[in-house]
């Protein structure tokens, strides 16, 4: 695919505004002249016979790094896998309560009895249910509950036993978009060949390493802290000084958008190099802008609402719900009070313990995933009225639970028990919001495939569901530390068909970090080699290659070869060589 060649946004914004009599104080006719250059961008695009590449792509990255071994990480108990307490994500039995704790069997009946899906061993959480809600209009309430493996098990791929090499919170959260700092992102390569108005946005907060970078010069728009704006006035403009702007209207962005070209006709300055070369490209320009961005504020405000009551009803339960088999699903049983069993309850680095009745008492409907209802609310708005074809959300951590870590976000100092139960809810809320989203992609036609078959936006859409890392669970159940060397990442796409899973992982006790230690004891999800044939681990520039593939970008890491190919028909085909994911031993 031939590379564009991108005007100066300064200089045709200069000459376009002034040509038109356009003041930088108008924000509306600022909003147009920049969004415009876009559009000639994709004018020169199509003059030189390049075609736009039609892929999506979402990497919805876990800050911090949760426990993927209740999310993701598929693990089988078997011969020479000795079971960790910490990574239990099932112990047997019923609820007891006592007057000063409520004590759990946790210390060394750890039984895996996870569901099985296409013969993959997965975490419990996968026989559970997720919330939906029904929508009319712009009103929601909670629907019917659906099965998690009914709901997204159909379009997934898990690639685990990554190791990143780095132990570093930062590197790490960039390494899934960006693999080789300083060199063109995924997220940059598909935006140099994407013809949507924004091509690329990032819902990201300051404290993060930037992991965007184009290879033609291509913006990526950073929306900052999504809890705190509304990003949707943010994202339709590169500019500061418009954040005030919460609607638009169709006629007003069209007269600009004529009065523009007009002036621009009459530049020869321009002709040549910046004008559209078609009247029908002005006219699908057009139709771009002034579709759908009437009431910002308000179709956003609606949006988060919707998503906001999926994660309520995750975290809170509802109709319908079982608090033992949807709503907290894990099963527990009563035992002594020793020293050891109460470590699985330390709620903070001070080694405090859960002193309630009833460690549900500790969420409240104030209870949330920061920056969930935001992010999701932005990528339904932004690519189903296809306004950009690449984003980049942070998904934060739980906040608003009673007596945990301050922040609620620090998991070295969880203990088992308040562990698992946290970080089930944020995954619960997470897929929750995440089946909205793919449902709201189902209903978006996306045009036809080479071999004829009709495609909707999932189909043409990869997303990510990344981390900085997986945790690796400590034996004495007082917490988790950073599991860089054994990392994970989930693929969603229509793009998948069924359930797949790629790489290996140790099952038995071993080395940890190249230390030689004792204490894996079980499958966290400590990266092991792939194959005799492939003696090495997983490195994160085979998933890199990956997603290229699928998104038919050239890869950032050219040297790592792809896990997947892609069929005429859309649909990624694994690499027939690759050994069959699972365990090994050490």
């Amino acid at each position: 695919m031939k590379k564009r060649t991108d005007p100066s946004r300064r200089e045709f914004l200069k000459r376009s505004a002034w040509f038109a009599g356009v003041s930088y104080l108008n924000p509306v006719k600022m909003f147009v002249a920049s969004m415009a250059t876009e559009m000639i961008r994709n004018s020169e695009a199509f003059a030189a016979g390049v075609n736009p590449n039609p892929n999506k792509f979402i990497n919805f990255h876990l800050l911090m790094g949760i426990s993927r071994w209740n999310m993701d990480l598929p693990l089988k108990h078997g011969t020479g896998f000795t079971p960790n307490r910490s990574v239990g994500t099932q112990i047997t039995g019923t609820i007891s309560n006592t007057t000063q704790f409520l004590i759990y069997q946790a210390v060394n009946d750890v039984r895996y009895s996870n569901p099985v899906l296409g013969g993959i061993n997965m975490p419990l959480i996968w026989s559970k249910s997720i919330p939906t809600v029904s929508v009319s209009g712009t009103s929601f309430a909670a629907g019917t509950p659906i099965n998690l493996s009914d709901a997204l098990a159909s379009n997934l791929m898990m690639i685990m036993g990554v190791d990143l090499l780095v132990d570093s919170h930062q590197i790490d959260s960039r390494l899934p978009t960006q693999p080789v700092q300083g060199q063109p992102s995924i997220t940059g390569l598909l935006a140099d060949q994407v013809n949507t108005p924004i091509p690329a946005i990032q819902g990201w907060r300051y404290d993060k390493v930037q992991a965007y970078q184009s290879a033609t010069g291509v913006p990526e728009l950073s929306l900052g802290d999504l809890d705190w704006t509304n990003p949707l006035t943010k994202a339709l403009t590169p500019f500061t000084g418009l954040g005030s702007i919460t609607s638009l209207e169709k006629t007003t962005i069209s007269s600009a958008l004529d009065n523009l070209f007009s002036a621009m006709s009459g530049d020869s300055l321009l002709l040549h190099k910046y004008l559209p070369t078609t009247y029908a490209q002005r006219a699908n320009a057009k139709a771009i802008f002034t579709k759908n961005i009437t009431n910002l504020a308000g179709t956003y405000d609606a949006l988060v609402s919707k998503y906001k009551l999926l994660i309520q009803l995750s975290i809170m339960g509802g109709t319908g719900f079982n608090k033992i088999d949807h709503f907290l699903p894990i099963e527990l049983d009563p035992v002594s009070n020793s020293s050891s069993t109460l470590n699985a309850f330390q709620i903070n680095s001070g080694g405090s313990r859960w002193t309630g009745t009833d460690f549900n008492a500790a969420f409240t409907n104030s209870s949330v995933v920061y920056s969930l209802a935001q992010g999701m609310a932005l990528a339904e708005y932004m690519f189903t009225n296809g306004f950009t074809s690449v984003a980049n959300i942070l998904i934060e951590h739980m906040g608003g639970v009673t007596g945990a870590n301050p922040g609620n976000n620090d998991h070295h100092f969880y203990g088992a028990i308040p562990s698992t139960i946290v970080t089930i809810k944020q995954i619960r809320a997470f897929y929750a919001c995440l089946h909205e989203l793919i449902t709201r992609f189902k209903a978006v036609n996306a045009g036809t495939a080479p071999n004829g078959s009709t495609l909707n936006l999932f189909d043409r859409t990869l997303i990510q569901v990344s981390g900085d890392f997986n945790r690796s669970a400590r034996t004495d159940m007082t917490g988790s530390d950073h599991g860089y060397n054994g990392s994970n990442y989930s693929l969603h796409s229509g793009m998948i068909n069924g359930i797949k899973l790629v790489g290996k992982i140790k099952n038995d006790s071993g080395q940890r970090g190249g230390q030689a230690t004792n204490d894996y004891l079980g499958s966290w999800g400590l990266a092991d080699n792939l194959s005799p044939s492939d003696p090495q681990p997983l490195r994160i520039g085979r998933v890199a290659s990956t997603i290229a593939a699928a998104l038919e970008i050239p890869s950032p890491t050219p040297n790592d070869h792809s896990l997947v190919t892609k069929g005429s028909d859309g649909k990624l085909v694994l690499d027939p060589t690759l050994p069959p994911g699972g365990h090994t031993s050490t």
